[in-house]
């Protein structure tokens, strides 16, 4: 290890920067592979990365990815932020031209290295490669980090490169196969008794064939079945006689062939992750249910597909909400939505444990009306008093005094249902509510690290689902934005010159406080030297006095 390691593992700041003043050389290595600046930041030494970070060579030593596959940005987002901070400013170039043209320059590569240096983990092994700092961001929570003018125009970039095109267009083919899924549902639902309906149309012998039903008006019409000596009919129709029903039928089926392929593909990829995500499963049973429920296209449901088809459409609608939390307007209140969600079922557990001793108790007593007849329809009546519905009247009042509840079940009844009214809809309610109140509060408040905190996983996402040859086309390393002389003017006349004179003196009182740390840090490390010395004087000065002592002692005793 050269002086330089051994001054930024111990924070030496004043050694470290009279090294780099003299020329030392801060891409060193040590047999570990490791910098001066690594040293720093394990330490969390500020001082001592911050003008390690300014050096002209500091860039060589910046792009690098440690041992545990993290990158030296990453490290800094987590340990020092205000570091990170300083390198994500120098990370920006601006020029003004004579013309008033602005031009700005962001490199994007200490936060996103690219997928070269990914393919090169991979190809070395290295599998728990986590090289995008956006993430490590939104892991820390550095919400200062994440609103930086860098990483929002490295957001924005990769927005508008593959976000966009990718999200509107699964969402428009998301849409479609909703909208199939929803026309086939509503096109082929007969009217009354779906198992009645089948039920007509169902095995007959050979004798009732002359009862066969004729072709109705609305392109719909009846195929001929045998079952062994029964034959049996069902409705059916063709892409000439209802092309509609048939294209939609059609559409519900290639998506959801499609779908489950993509979602074998990902088991193959992702291995035991993919299992450890509950919403894998959800949509692999949407996607199969579909599958079966529109199968073969040209014939309408049998009553087991209809079961199914009864919980795909519900899930196809709800799993759209999914694909709306993805949008920075939309995105907060679907988190607002679960995170409700996710309180509800954490209470739950003890509503479940209160649902079944109210239910068992009215069971007794109430078990000759109909709404308690059996354990589970009283669990199912508890559970709908529970929202409000108590029916005082009719469950209650009404059978105490028709003498269907006697004594001593009536008083009974009253005091459990008393117990009941206070303890469920008015005790237990109300934690929900308030716990469902202070979850949406808290999300209010984390707004900001919310909306980026989607934005940013949905694009990761999204980028790690591209091949290789694709990530390494939409990479951006560097981008250059001008802004006219015209939209520079405008700006002016939008802008007036108050709140450009108070950005302008935020940002010098940003620097001047900058400056004024960077002093104090300083006095502070000469306060603590000089601290040091005084000690070592005052040690000094009493030995010196125990001598002098001892001299004055023998001189009297001569």
């Amino acid at each position: 290890e050269t002086p330089l390691h051994l001054a930024a593992s111990n924070g030496a700041y004043h050694v470290a920067k009279l090294l780099i003043d003299n020329g030392a050389d801060v891409t060193v290595c040590n047999c570990d592979a490791r910098t001066c600046l690594d040293f720093a930041i394990e330490g969390e030494h500020e001082d001592v990365a911050m003008i390690i970070v300014k050096h002209k060579r500091s860039g060589e030593i910046l792009n690098r990815i440690d041992s545990d596959g993290h990158s030296v940005m990453q490290n800094l987002i987590k340990k020092i932020p205000t570091v990170a901070k300083v390198v994500m400013d120098l990370s920006i170039e601006r020029s003004i031209s004579g013309t008033m043209d602005k031009t700005v320059v962001y490199d994007y590569s200490l936060l996103d290295p690219g997928p070269k240096i990914e393919y090169h983990l991979k190809k070395g092994s290295r599998s728990n490669f986590k090289c995008n700092a956006l993430l490590t961001m939104i892991e820390h929570k550095r919400t200062g980090l994440l609103l930086h003018e860098l990483s929002q125009a490295l957001l924005d970039a990769k927005w508008r490169t593959f976000g966009i095109p990718l999200y509107f267009s699964n969402l428009f083919l998301y849409c479609l196969f909703v909208g199939a899924l929803t026309y086939v549902t509503v096109s082929l639902r007969p009217q009354g008794s779906i198992v009645a309906h089948l039920q007509n149309l169902g095995p007959s012998s050979m004798s009732s064939m002359s009862s066969m039903p004729t072709d109705s008006n609305d392109g719909i019409g009846t195929c001929v079945g045998m079952m062994g000596n029964y034959t049996y009919y069902y409705p059916c129709f063709s892409i000439t006689t209802r092309p509609d029903l048939y294209l939609a039928q059609l559409i519900v089926v290639i998506f959801t062939a499609i779908n489950l392929t993509t979602e074998f593909a990902q088991m193959l990829r992702q291995r035991l992750p993919y299992f450890l995500n509950i919403t894998n499963y959800i949509e692999l049973f949407m996607y199969a249910s579909a599958l079966f429920y529109c199968t073969p296209p040209g014939s309408e449901p049998n009553v087991n597909q209809w079961a199914f088809g009864s919980v795909n459409i519900c899930l196809a609608w709800c799993n759209l909400i999914v694909y709306l939390k993805r949008m920075p307007t939309l995105g907060i209140y679907v988190a607002m939505l679960q995170s409700v969600l996710f309180t509800v079922a954490k209470v739950g557990v003890m509503l479940l444990f209160l649902i079944i001793a109210f239910g068992l108790s009215f069971y007794i007593i109430l078990g000759h009306e109909k709404a308690f007849n059996t354990a589970g329809y009283s669990f199912l009546k508890v559970f709908d008093m529970l929202l409000g519905e108590l029916d005082y009247v009719e469950v209650f009042l009404v059978p105490i005094q028709n003498l269907r509840i006697s004594y001593p079940f009536d008083i009974l009844a009253l005091m459990i249902f008393c117990t009941f009214t206070v303890v469920m809809p008015i005790a237990a309610m109300n934690l929900m509510v308030g716990l469902a109140v202070g979850d949406i509060d808290k999300i209010e408040r984390n707004a900001v690290l919310s909306r980026l905190k989607i934005q940013v996983q949905f694009i990761d996402q999204v980028e790690n689902s591209l091949p290789y040859m694709l990530r390494k086309k939409f990479y951006i390393r560097t981008e250059e934005k001008r802004q006219l002389a015209l939209l520079t003017r405008l700006q002016n006349h939008i802008y007036d010159s108050e709140t450009l004179i108070e950005v302008e003196e935020m940002n010098t009182t940003d620097a001047q406080l900058r400056d004024l740390k960077e002093n104090v840090s300083d006095q502070n490390k000469r306060m603590e030297k000089m601290t040091v010395q005084m000690d070592y004087l005052m040690k000094i000065c009493s030995e010196l006095k125990i001598k002098l002592n001892q001299i004055s002692d023998k001189n009297d005793t001569v």
